[in-house]
């Protein structure tokens, strides 16, 4: 049965439970992002808990369920799931906000509604009100007289997300920069070529599509930024063309083939860089799920990685995505292969250790040297020459040299500038 609401009006809902639906046309221009407030009698938020949004996809009371985004024939569907039997004592309502973080504005937006779904039940609340608002609440949700309701509000901000934030009191991480310094550089295809391309296209073939078969059967649904960046990340391996080949072969992950691929990344030691990858893939839009977290878990058991290199593993990957607040790596990263992101751990708005830097500087150079070094080494060539190649290589490696000490003498004099001015200030 379906039923229309006008902005304004409520309605009794048949259960308790079910699915808010919140569609548009998909439009490049905008950053769009669901968050739900679940507020007191007062209208606010009781605490940091009180929002679910990607980075906190769920309410510890299992009343709200962020579900990633979904792209379908032309249209994005943003849907959260809900349950207002679990809504904690002293919470009163759950309102289901929408946000642009690029400020077109939501009038701009075609085709946008809202959906609530109960079993067969839909109740459609459509809407033609909206004018310069950046920042909207969609509906409320509510138990009255122990019924359960909905009612349509469409109506909002033109500060977006900062001005429902104000309005209700709430602190949230801040959605937009987790991904989009990353999905910038997707676009510019700032990935690097990978580890594996030192491989055989057998051995790259592996790799690309077990991690793919592992990345589709880890998320119930896979967003439009989570497919930029998968295809990103392919084609650092050279392997972006066979991308829906791998995707549509990935229902049924073939047990040779896993069993081979375990072996391979053990022998190679790449089994940091797989875990870095996969976990970058899956937390672009929210945090790992419960299910992805038991996924992981018997990953950790089948590659025989620690618990330490899973943890590096998982700050690496938050970094990557900007969602890490430590200052310092102070871990090995040789162990991960960072071959692919290290633009993204170089950059100056995602990478915060100085450390860090100064070490991914020398491993790019000594790395480069050995490499060069073993072909040298290697080249059968005649004796006339011989002297000429090594004399090429000696000068090649005095410009590396030169200029690994040029990076290596910024880095050490930035960190003297600050320490004068820290000590300045200390005085």
């Amino acid at each position: 049965m379906n039923q229309l609401l006008q902005p304004g009006a409520n309605i009794k809902l048949n259960a308790f439970s079910g699915t808010v639906v919140i569609s548009h046309s998909i439009d490049q221009r905008f950053d769009i992002n669901l968050v739900c407030f679940l507020i007191n009698e007062s209208g606010k938020t009781q605490d940091l808990l009180g929002a679910v949004y990607p980075n906190q996809p769920h309410h510890p009371s299992g009343a709200v369920i962020f579900i990633p985004p979904e792209d379908l024939s032309g249209t994005k569907n943003h849907s959260i799931e809900f349950d207002l039997r679990k809504v904690p004592a002293g919470i009163k309502k759950l309102i289901v906000t929408l946000a642009d973080n690029n400020h077109i504005g939501l009038s701009e937006l075609k085709n946008l509604k809202a959906e609530v779904r109960i079993g067969s039940e839909i109740i459609s609340l459509n809407q033609d009100t909206l004018t310069i608002e950046n920042g909207i609440i969609v509906l409320e949700l509510y138990i009255l007289n122990e019924q359960a309701k909905v009612r349509s509000v469409w109506q909002g901000f033109s500060s977006g997300l900062e001005g429902l934030c104000q309005h209700y009191g709430s602190k949230l991480i801040e959605i937009s920069s987790v991904h989009s310094i990353l999905i910038k550089k997707i676009d510019e295809s700032l990935l690097n070529p990978h580890y594996v391309m030192r491989y055989t296209d057998y051995d790259r073939e592996i790799y690309g599509k077990n991690l793919t078969a592992i990345f589709v059967n880890s998320c119930r649904a896979f967003s439009e930024n989570q497919s930029r960046l998968l295809r990103s990340l392919l084609k650092s391996m050279n392997l972006d063309e066979r991308m829906v080949e791998f995707i549509d072969n990935s229902r049924y992950i073939n047990e040779d083939s896993f069993s081979e691929f375990l072996d391979f990344i053990k022998k190679e030691c790449l089994v940091g860089s797989f875990m870095v990858d996969i976990l970058v893939l899956c937390q672009v839009e929210t945090d790992l799920t419960d299910e992805q977290y038991q996924i992981f878990t018997a990953l950790t058991e089948k590659t025989q990685i620690s618990s330490i290199k899973l943890k590096q593993a998982l700050e690496l990957a938050n970094l990557i995505l900007n969602k890490n607040n430590h200052d310092k790596i102070n871990f090995d990263l040789s162990f991960f292969k960072l071959h692919a992101w290290s633009n993204f751990i170089n950059d100056e708005k995602t990478k915060k250790s100085q450390l860090g830097r100064l070490y991914l500087t020398l491993h790019a150079y000594f790395s480069e040297k050995q490499k060069n070094e073993h072909r040298l080494k290697n080249e059968e060539v005649e004796e006339k020459n011989d002297l000429k190649n090594v004399r090429l290589f000696q000068a090649i490696r005095a410009i590396q040299e030169m200029q690994a000490i040029a990076q290596v003498r910024d880095i050490l004099e930035e960190n003297i500038r600050y320490l004068t001015q820290m000590q300045k200030y200390m005085d």
